[in-house]
């Protein structure tokens, strides 16, 4: 642990001090309040604790507080004005929010004072999106590296791991299904942050490309003291009161050994929360930061695809509107400007409309079948091949109403309706 304390400074423990960039008073290496200077628009700041320098953009600029280390090196391929991220390890860097005077206080009922809360940023910490193949051959391919090969996964024949900036993610290539929109000219990519990291990265760096999302986690982290636990934000009474008024389901814990996870909404819905100690889950974060409390809201599907149309304009606009998010289901206020939550496209359900009985109803004869080696595909077709012109006309009528969606929504919905 030698290198650890030699970058965490004499008390590794010690509380970070709050960003100035975030407003307020800061506090310096030993604790001692200091003033922000806000007088500068642009400044840059070495963290005499873990050797981070943070360049702060003007506000009126827009887009989150940087942090890099100056001696990380992209990975080969990817253009060198992305910033290389997430130098510590899953944490979220500043927003670039100010925080005043006459801002409501963070997160609710007193526990910002009660539990010495305070902001330290945002961030994308899982990321899955669906590419055309074309993005994933001139853009990405060339700015990652394979690490092992997979195997055939949800809905891709193939996959592959590959180191990515930041850490790794998972390429699926070769679909089952056609898309609408690229045939089978398509492909998944997946950042997760708990497992390979670089999600942050990859989303900075998606922003001008076509990429449709099928799952978007943006994560708010807190500095706190060290009694402040996910179940007692979850069971604040506010809290409670608010998920009571609205029926929003309080889903339940999970984790064990002092790492409990909270949620607040369903984990089958398109939009939930997840509370947790980030420190409690990483070791290194609990000697380099102390405790840190991690408040994430998880978009799926329609509501990520609307939050990215956001994202892919204006990066703080897409912080608030996942803070308004997060203010919807709890009452919990994670930022002190809140956005509005992005406007939903009508989706067509007609798809799922029309193959919802036949799972519901059939299930069991299909497994059935195929157990006793019965091609239930080329049955089926037999039939198809067999109807009269008015019974192929109907055939082609499903056959469009399938097609309106994309595969892998079809895919993600029917698992939720039907689990």
């Amino acid at each position: 642990m030698e290198a650890s304390e030699e970058r965490s400074g004499s008390e590794p423990n010690k509380k970070p001090r709050r960003c100035p960039e975030l407003g307020g008073k800061g506090k310096d290496a030993d604790g001692n309040n200091v003033m922000d200077d806000t007088s500068a628009h642009t400044n840059s700041r070495t963290d005499d604790r873990s050797g981070l320098v943070a360049t702060i953009p003007p506000l009126a600029q827009g887009g989150p507080v940087e942090t890099f280390e100056p001696s990380a090196m992209a990975m080969p391929g990817m253009p060198p004005s992305v910033p290389q991220r997430e130098g510590l390890p899953g944490i979220a860097v500043a927003t670039g929010s100010q925080l005043s005077e006459s801002d409501p206080p963070l997160l609710i009922g007193g526990l910002r004072q009660e539990y010495d809360v305070s902001l330290l940023g945002a961030k994308v910490d899982c990321l899955t999106v669906t590419t055309p193949s074309f993005i994933s051959a001139y853009v990405l391919m060339p700015s990652t590296e394979k690490h092992e090969d997979g195997y055939a996964r949800q809905g891709f024949r193939q996959s592959e791991r590959r180191t990515c900036m930041g850490g790794h993610c998972w390429r699926r290539w070769s679909p089952i299904g056609e898309s609408k929109l690229y045939g089978l000219e398509y492909e998944s990519w997946e950042w997760d942050g708990g497992k390979g990291g670089g999600s942050d990265c990859a989303a900075d760096f998606l922003r001008p490309f076509e990429a449709r999302p099928t799952r978007v986690d943006v994560a708010f982290d807190f500095s706190c003291s060290s009694d402040l636990t996910s179940i007692i934000v979850a069971d604040h009474p506010e809290v409670q009161r608010h998920c009571a008024k609205r029926n929003i389901e309080a889903d339940g814990v999970t984790g064990g050994g002092g790492v409990f996870t909270r949620y607040l909404a369903s984990r089958n819905s398109d939009v939930f929360i997840r509370i947790y100690r980030k420190d409690l889950q990483n070791a290194v974060i609990a000697e380099m930061l102390g405790p840190v409390l991690r408040i994430e809201i998880i978009m799926k599907d329609d509501v990520a695809r609307a939050w990215w149309a956001v994202w892919k304009q204006d990066k703080e606009k897409a912080y608030r509107a996942a803070a308004a998010h997060v203010l919807r289901l709890s009452s919990l206020r994670v930022l002190p400007i809140i956005g509005d939550i992005p406007e939903l496209i009508t989706p067509d359900t007609k798809a799922t409309e029309a193959l919802l009985p036949l799972f519901q109803q059939y299930s069991s004869h299909i497994v059935a079948a195929a157990e006793c080696g019965i091609d239930v595909l080329q049955m089926a077709a037999l039939v198809v091949g067999n109807l009269s012109r008015q019974g192929k006309h109907r055939h082609r009528k499903r056959v469009e109403q399938v097609t309106r969606q994309e595969p892998e929504e079809l895919r993600s919905i029917l698992t939720r309706m039907l689990s």
